[in-house]
Parts: C-alpha cells; structure tokens; sequence
C-alpha cells in the first residue's frame, strides 16, 4: 500500500516553445517516477494535435489553453488515469 501512487503529476509545457519543453518533459518524468505519481503526458497530446491545426487552436497565448485545449487535457487525463491503478474497478 505504501508504494501506491498518491498524486497526479501533469506535464503542459507551451508547443510553441522550441527546445525547453524537451528537458522539462524528462525532469517531470524522471520526479513523477520517484515520487510515484501518475504522469499525464500532455505535451505529446499537444504535438500531435497541432499538426492538424495551428497551436493557437489549443493555446491561445502559447500557454493557456482555449476551450478545446481543455478538452484535449480532459481526454488525456481521463485517457490516463483510466489506464493506470488509480482507476476505480
């Protein structure tokens, strides 16, 4: 029981954001595991979804997301957590 995981680490960084996100994404993973946290691994859901349209469609500063950027971290993190041991059966 003491190994559970307790918490749940998101990781957004901006994908209007060139080289920063990449050794954040890793430093987030690297603390998620040794904290036992789930990691929601929102910034590849971003990359994916703004080959379809621009990035502005999820964040509207670069940032902050819009209505359907919020839909899209739902949809990751109901994907997740669904999949994870955090999961009510």
């Amino acid at each position: 029981m003491e190994n559970q995981r307790k918490t749940i680490l998101f990781q957004g960084d901006s994908i209007t954001d060139g080289n920063w996100g990449r050794n954040h994404g890793s430093i987030v993973r690297q603390l998620a595991e040794e904290y036992l946290t789930l990691f929601v691994p929102l910034q590849e859901v971003f990359n994916q979804s703004a080959q379809n349209v621009t990035a502005e469609y999820w964040l509207w500063d670069g940032v902050h997301p819009t209505a359907a950027g919020h839909q899209l971290l739902a949809r990751e993190w109901l994907k997740t957590v669904q999949q994870s041991d955090l999961c009510i059966r």
